[in-house]
């Protein structure tokens, strides 16, 4: 699987167009405007997670969670069942506590915002699963957690926000004993929807993110949604091909990493698995949801 993932890279399959040289362009620019959210993530996203309502935080977590697993063939107790797992980049907590509800021994929770880790410790005394996970602030590059302790990984929408991918793919096979698994999301290179958003990143410069915020709330738009809306336009991404994630996969120490295609309706992997016009040009390889092996 590693040599197949060296192969792609090498066969010229990622190569450099006017499209790519202009995305390149627009990262450059979109990231040094964006540069001191680098060291305040955790800001960024805390004033809208800790907003979230219950019915949101819990449930709806939960069915999503399901629903992006489920439609891959796998089942949530199969996969977490039994397991001591870290959430790195845990947020306040939302996911966390799904993992906790569906049969995992141990969740360890670490997020660099520390209003997020103080809510999400408020929200687990409200369910009994919550007995079961323990908060930590850190960063997901240096997690508060010993080598080779953790059966399971989960790295969801994060690697891509942390400036640096290698470092934070690295840190998660640390943490992890031989043959635990990792489930890293990072989205790969997203087409005309990343040209546009580059686009909207270098427009909405300058713009106050309460501000923004204070809008999509008016506009009735949940927590969860306002929150990836708010990284697309104020966090530092990183937009890695699929080619470059499964090296880095392999360089890490990781093997038998399967590609999860499918998702709940919203994901734009789903959009594309389904067929839909115009979708691989849209969202190009879409979100990059792996399923991998510590050796």
């Amino acid at each position: 699987m590693c040599d197949a993932a060296t192969s792609l890279l090498q066969s010229g399959a990622v190569q450099s167009t006017e499209v790519e040289s202009q995305l390149t362009s627009d990262t450059q620019i979109a990231d040094s405007r964006n540069e001191p959210w680098q060291s305040n993530l955790g800001d960024l996203y805390s004033a809208v997670y800790t907003a979230m309502p219950d019915a949101e935080y819990f449930e709806e977590s939960r069915y999503v969670l399901r629903g992006r697993l489920e439609t891959n063939g796998i089942r949530p107790a199969d996969l977490f069942g039994g397991k001591v797992i870290v959430d790195a980049g845990c947020g306040a907590g939302k996911f966390t506590q799904a993992i906790a509800s569906f049969g995992a021994k141990r969740v360890i929770g670490i997020d660099i915002g520390e209003e997020n880790i103080a809510f999400a410790k408020e929200q687990a005394k409200k369910v009994p699963h919550g007995a079961k996970i323990d908060y930590r602030v850190g960063s997901v590059l240096n997690l508060p957690v010993e080598d080779a302790s953790a059966d399971f990984v989960w790295c969801n929408s994060v690697g891509h926000v942390t400036g640096d991918q290698r470092a934070t793919v690295s840190e998660l096979s640390r943490v992890l004993m031989p043959n635990g698994q990792l489930f890293y999301y990072v989205n790969g290179r997203f087409g005309l929807f990343e040209i546009l958003l580059k686009m909207l990143v270098n427009v909405m410069a300058g713009v106050p993110t309460p501000l923004m915020r204070h809008f999509l709330q008016s506009l009735g738009i949940g927590a969860g949604r306002i929150s990836w809306i708010i990284a697309c336009i104020f966090a530092p991404y990183e937009f890695l091909p699929r080619a470059e994630v499964e090296q880095l996969l392999c360089e890490n120490g990781f093997t038998d990493f399967r590609l999860l295609t499918r998702g709940i309706d919203i994901d734009y992997s789903e959009k594309i698995a389904r067929g839909e016009p115009f979708a691989d040009l849209k969202y190009g390889e879409g979100q990059l949801r792996y399923i991998a092996r510590r050796v």
